[in-house]
């Protein structure tokens, strides 16, 4: 998935939400971000791959 904020532009994985609600994007490097607000954008199968 993408999620834009204002920014910068983030790609990643669903994880969960987080107590307090915020998704949790688990990032290429292994690492969590907890997004409270933003755009979110689903990607194609080939691309969220690394295709």
């Amino acid at each position: 998935m993408e999620v834009r904020l204002g920014h910068e532009t983030l790609v990643g994985r669903f994880e969960g939400l987080d107590a307090e609600g915020a998704l949790v994007l688990g990032l290429p490097d292994g690492g969590t971000r907890a997004i409270h607000a933003g755009e979110v954008f689903g990607l194609e199968a080939d691309h969220a791959a690394g295709d």
